[in-house]
């Protein structure tokens, strides 16, 4: 789900909840975080030709740029289907008091072994 206000994103604030869509590498080229790593953004670009600085959870920090990066909450809508789900359509997400995505796939460290 992409918000754009013309032909620029909008910043997102500080302590925003993000998913990485690339894989952060350290400085000899090895993974530091794979793609799908959550963060948080501890600093926020002054306009959008910038980066963002984030900092996953396993405390390595990077500087993102907008498209690398999409919202925790829209990346969740986007795995679980939540968008195109009956309970969607019927607008009862309006009613729900507690959700919540657990394990491995709450932090995006999740692989092809994962339960």
């Amino acid at each position: 789900m992409k918000k754009i206000v013309g032909d620029s994103w909008l910043i997102l604030p500080v302590g925003t909840q993000i998913v990485s869509r690339t894989e952060i590498r350290g400085q000899g080229g090895e993974v530091l975080c794979p793609r799908g790593a959550v963060g948080i953004i501890i600093k926020a670009p002054d306009d959008g030709s910038h980066s963002y600085r984030v900092r996953f959870s396993n405390g390595v920090e990077s500087a993102l740029r907008r498209p690398e990066l999409v919202v925790r909450k829209y990346f969740q809508a986007e795995q679980t289907g939540a968008e195109n789900s009956l309970l969607a359509q019927l607008a009862l997400y309006d009613f729900v008091i507690y959700r919540c995505i657990v394990g491995s796939r709450a932090f995006g460290l999740e692989t092809d072994e994962s339960t």
